[in-house]
């Protein structure tokens, strides 16, 4: 918050839930499930910052280290 970053432990992932939606970003990464049970919606955020385009059909190897991620994040 004060703009020092020497300080601030840097993360692999962020992960977070709000009631049923669920959400991971990773790099250039983000994936959304927007209701339990359904599959993960896939962004580009440097080509597609406004989540115009889920791309998971064409990255399924992205979708799948995400889709791990969420379970390591849920232990």
């Amino acid at each position: 918050l004060r703009g020092d970053t020497s300080e601030q432990k840097s993360h692999p992932y962020l992960f977070w839930k709000f009631g049923n939606k669920t959400a991971i970003r990773q790099g250039r990464w983000k994936a959304v499930r927007n209701a339990a049970g359904k599959p993960l919606e896939l962004y580009d955020l440097e080509s597609d910052l406004g989540e115009t385009q889920n791309i998971a059909a064409k990255n399924g190897e992205v979708v799948e280290n995400l889709e791990s991620l969420i379970r390591e994040a849920n232990q």
